[in-house]
């Protein structure tokens, strides 16, 4: 298995979480999502856990992921979404910015 990201302190957090917690099937790699340094067709499953809000070029995270899955593969994507009604998801967007500014864009479920 291999967990990136693109901020080093977080792949340090969930290296020291990961060695203290015994596992040692994880190889942890510096990665932008929107680039990832790996070929065509190598993994059964991608996954992004709470991480697509930030990226600049969601599109394009896609896109690399629908490349460096294997044909049949699977990407599950876990992320906040905004309410449907728009004010208040103006509302929620400008908190989550003010709140944390690498937040990029969230998306609705619709």
């Amino acid at each position: 298995m291999i967990a990136t990201d693109i901020v080093l302190g977080m792949l340090k957090a969930a290296c020291d979480f990961t060695a203290e917690s015994g596992a040692n099937n994880l190889i942890f790699e510096y990665a932008d999502a929107e680039q990832l340094p790996f070929g065509d067709l190598m993994f059964d499953l991608v996954t992004c856990r709470v991480a697509a809000h930030h990226f600049c070029r969601g599109a394009q995270f896609f896109k690399e992921s629908s490349r460096v899955l294997k044909t049949g593969g699977m990407l599950v994507v876990e992320d906040h979404v905004l309410p449907d009604d728009k004010d208040v998801a103006g509302c929620v967007e400008r908190f989550e910015k003010m709140r944390d500014p690498s937040q990029n864009r969230a998306f609705s479920a619709n």
